[in-house]
């Protein structure tokens, strides 16, 4: 199509078809206007179509931005007839009242209550107004602080030891290796000796409590537990429970076999034994002029109830309540 004016005009009559309704006519003209087109005619009137319809709101603007960018007088003649088409168009149209339906009425108008009663309405008081704006706050007050950030201020429910655990004791880690002789405290990896296992914790090693006599070069695993076995035999009386706690709680497969043969081999005397090598401390003060421990050779305190200091007195609750 080369005459402009032809193209405006046929184009406003697209239009004017389509705002009158007679789309059956807009329909004939658009096809009679698409008709005449070349290709890069055809192509602008795709690209305006395409703008009006992504942008409906703003399409004037971007087509005034295609108009000048144009180097044609036909495609500034065909976005400008798009533009006056869109300028004329009726953004907002007004939808049709529907017509009504008599058809929604439920009640009949002679059983609509029409009647107004003022007096029947009921009247807050100042009173009752207060009241509720305190009512208000204390429940505003109250969701604002049910969760204080995240933290649950109700304190936890007490834990029910109907089922027999000791979550105490649970809490506790289990032990490694074996504890002291004397003590009876879990020691440091320092205090297991490559050749000889004295079985003393550095504590009492310091303080020169006698523990596991030293073993010869070469020995086992099974040397080393048949001495602490004899060492305990022999300083304890209730060495049963002893060897029946170590059995239980901290001894592996093999310790256990080897326990297992010595107590059948050594058969337990019922009378407590004693220490029969005490030896000496070399950390007592000069304050220490009480009598000593007859077990470990420590000074104990002078209003002592037995002959025992405190260290050994709590192993031999702590063994009798095994």
């Amino acid at each position: 199509m080369t005459e402009n004016a032809s193209f405006s005009r046929c184009l406003t009559d697209v239009t004017t078809a389509v705002q009158r309704g007679d789309i059956t006519t807009a329909k004939r003209y658009a096809a009679h206007l698409l008709d005449q087109l070349d290709d890069t005619t055809h192509g602008i009137v795709a690209a305006c179509v395409e703008t009006i319809e992504r942008f409906p709101q703003r399409a004037d603007v971007h087509l005034r931005a295609r108009w000048k960018a144009a180097t044609s007088d036909t495609a500034k003649t065909v976005i400008a007839a798009f533009g006056t088409a869109f300028a004329q168009r009726d953004h907002n149209p007004k939808p049709t009242p529907e017509p009504p339906d008599r058809r929604k009425w439920e009640t009949a108008p002679r059983d609509l209550r029409t009647e107004f009663r003022p007096e029947a309405r009921r009247t807050l008081t100042e009173h009752d107004r207060a009241r509720l704006r305190a009512q208000n706050r204390s429940d505003a007050q109250a969701a604002a602080y049910a969760d204080r950030a995240g933290i649950d201020d109700q304190p936890p429910p007490a834990p029910v030891y109907a089922s027999g655990l000791d979550y105490d004791r649970a809490a506790v880690h289990a032990l490694r290796g074996t504890p002291c002789v004397r003590c009876w405290l879990e020691r440091t990896p320092a205090d297991y000796r490559t050749h000889s296992d004295d079985g003393l914790c550095g504590e009492c090693r310091d303080k020169g409590r006698p523990g596991i006599p030293e073993l010869p070069a070469g020995h086992t695993r099974a040397d080393a537990v048949r001495a602490r076995c004899d060492f305990l035999a022999a300083t304890y009386g209730n060495s049963r429970a002893l060897l029946a706690q170590w059995w239980k709680t901290y001894a592996t497969p093999a310790d256990r076999h080897v326990i297992t043969d010595w107590a059948h081999h050594h058969p337990f005397t019922e009378p407590p034994a004693t220490d029969q090598t005490p030896t000496p401390h070399t950390d007592a003060t000069d304050a220490d002029t009480g009598e000593l421990c007859t077990r470990c050779d420590y000074p104990r305190a002078d209003d002592a109830p037995d002959t025992l200091c405190d260290d050994c007195r709590e192993v031999d609750q702590m063994i009798t309540n095994a």
